[in-house]
């Protein structure tokens, strides 16, 4: 079936070559038992010659998750 969709259209060997099927970017919102709410961006690395990819979760830079984040850490 690949295949078949593969050679009736472009933009479907576009985004299969991509492999980034139900990733979404945006926001996540986690509550944290002792931190709260916290509003993280993602971001997903690809690992070159690899199927392994990386997610990355990251407060906005001094954003009350990025300081409830901070207070979690040991001192």
């Amino acid at each position: 079936m690949i295949d078949e969709l593969s050679a009736a259209s472009d933009r479907f060997r576009e985004l299969w070559a991509r492999a980034d099927v139900g990733y979404r970017t945006g926001i996540l919102h986690l509550r944290h038992p002792v931190a709260g709410d916290l509003y993280l961006r993602r971001t997903r690395l690809s690992v070159p010659d690899s199927d392994t990819q990386v997610f990355v979760y990251y407060p906005e830079p001094g954003s009350d998750s990025a300081k409830a984040l901070k207070a979690l850490a040991p001192s």
